[in-house]
């Protein structure tokens, strides 16, 4: 009797395991899907702009991808690279 009680809670093991697996996949594809949906908008929203619009903003229409992509941007005048990381303001005593 145990032998068989032991098989189907190992059966329900699997399944919600293989279940649970399956949600963080799902979810996993999800959140890429609406990073992708979400970097196109911003590629045709930059690209829609005028030449002058995007030079406004420190942009060249070289640089539209790479920050719509979360990349940081080159600053040819001084040769400086900024990302596009959130500023940690340092506490010193």
């Amino acid at each position: 009797m145990s032998t068989i009680s032991s098989a189907a809670s190992h059966q329900a093991n699997v399944t919600g395991g293989s279940l649970s697996t399956l949600a963080r996949a799902l979810n996993s594809w999800w959140r890429a899907y609406i990073n992708w949906r979400e970097n196109t908008a911003s590629i045709n929203e930059l690209r829609s702009m005028s030449d002058y619009e995007i030079k406004d903003i420190g942009l060249t229409r070289y640089d539209i991808a790479r920050v719509a992509m979360g990349e940081g941007v080159i600053d040819r005048a001084f040769g400086r690279f900024y990302s596009n990381a959130p500023c940690v303001e340092s506490t010193l005593p």
